[in-house]
């Protein structure tokens, strides 16, 4: 026969193991909960973006949001005058995890400028990333550790707004492929605010020029991102697109209707000093 003092050990148990189990079935159904919601508000996006630099556009900026399977892509392309006769394009994909999780990226530059192509991934082993670049035909390459999950700028919008809290608030570290600088940032929502973007345009045969035909009325929140690089900004709307942010080279990107930004901006031809075309 079993003693009196087992069967109630035996109880306790059992008790407490179902005790734990259930605990831990909560825990997992809300991370599950907060992964499905993230994966139900992530879905395809793309916007078009003025670029100023001290009140003159000096360039536009494409981005574009495209949800495959088991990831999701942004596209980034990036066109600016350097000066009087100089101008770049950066192209940038970066890949992730459909609850937003760094995968892989890679960044071109090129123009009037020393052609760079760098890329990397996260790898198997807890937050290490490697990455490779290539710079006028010398290639370089390093493993990266850090104590916090990966990103990249071109994702950050889509962090601030539809990120789940585990992800988001626990912090992350930045990597800026063109500078190989990497540091560690926390993001906070400092304000809401109502934006009036510009939708489409149209051309005024009077004007001779686009102007806009519809507008969006959006609600935005201002995010910073504090860290060892000090302070980064930007107003991003709830499905992830930015409204207004920092760009590339101390541009400023203001979300406009695609036909205004391409009016604004009229690139110098590459070839060398010539007009504007």
């Amino acid at each position: 026969m079993i003693g009196r003092s087992l069967l109630a050990g035996l109880i306790l148990s059992a008790w407490l193991g179902t005790l734990a189990w259930n605990g831990m079935r909560q825990v997992r159904g809300r991370e599950g909960v907060a992964r499905e919601l993230t994966l139900q508000r992530v879905g395809p996006s793309a916007a078009t973006y003025r670029l100023e630099r001290d009140g003159a556009t000096v360039g536009m900026m494409l981005r574009s949001v495209d949800t495959l399977p088991g990831e999701v892509r942004i596209t980034e392309r990036w066109d600016v005058l350097l000066d009087a006769s100089r101008r770049t394009t950066i192209t940038d994909v970066t890949w992730l995890t459909r609850d937003l999780r760094l995968l892989r990226f890679q960044t071109n530059r090129s123009g009037d400028v020393v052609p760079i192509r760098i890329s990397g991934a996260v790898s198997a082993a807890p937050n290490t990333m490697v990455w490779r670049s290539v710079r006028a035909g010398e290639a370089f390459s390093d493993t990266l550790q850090s104590t916090r999950p990966w990103t990249v700028p071109s994702a950050l919008p889509l962090l601030a707004a539809l990120a789940a809290p585990s992800i988001r608030d626990s912090g992350l570290t930045l990597f800026e492929p063109l500078s190989f600088r990497q540091s560690d940032i926390q993001p906070r929502v400092l304000r809401d605010s109502t934006w009036i973007v510009a939708d489409s345009a149209a051309f005024d045969s009077t004007t001779q020029r686009f102007v806009t035909i519809t507008t969006d009325t959006l609600r935005a929140s201002f995010v910073t991102w504090r860290g060892d690089e000090g302070r980064l900004g930007l107003w991003v709307d709830r499905i992830g697109l930015p409204i207004q942010l920092s760009g590339i080279f101390g541009t400023v990107a203001i979300r406009t209707a695609d036909e205004l930004a391409r009016q604004d901006y009229r690139p110098r031809s590459p070839a060398a000093n010539g007009p504007i075309r």
